[in-house]
């Protein structure tokens, strides 16, 4: 629990600076601000601002799409391979390019894809 006040622009400060992780957003309070605070209390108050912790969780799947975007560029070709593959993976399933096999429970009706499932060649250390 607060031992001192801690207005809800300051939190939602920190939890935009912790990418919406509860225990790094402790963290941060109480070196940003010098309020101590637990982990359950920052999760109890972040459910009053679901817009913006979701607004901060579709923000972190952005950084990890331009990691991904960034290794596919990469000169290391089979790190760049990789990438891509696994891009590939869960953005073409369009385009046959999965390793599983899926169903549409909500249908009922059992989805059978076989899909592009070329070798990965070694990763080079970079």
């Amino acid at each position: 629990m607060a031992m001192s006040k801690l207005s809800d622009r300051e939190f939602l400060i920190a939890l935009r600076k912790s990418a919406g992780l509860f225990f790094r957003t402790v963290k941060i309070i109480e070196k940003d601000y010098g309020v101590v605070y637990t982990r359950q209390a920052v999760f109890q108050r972040a459910k009053r601002f679901k817009d913006e912790l979701h607004d901060i969780r579709e923000q972190n799947k952005d950084v990890a799409e331009e990691v991904i975007q960034s290794t596919m560029r990469s000169e290391n070709e089979g790190l760049a391979y990789r990438a891509a593959l696994d891009y590939l993976k869960y953005n073409a399933k369009d385009r046959g390019y999965v390793d599983r096999t899926e169903m549409d429970l909500m249908g009922m009706n059992e989805i059978i894809v076989k899909g592009k499932k070329p070798s990965l060649p070694p990763v080079e250390k970079a």
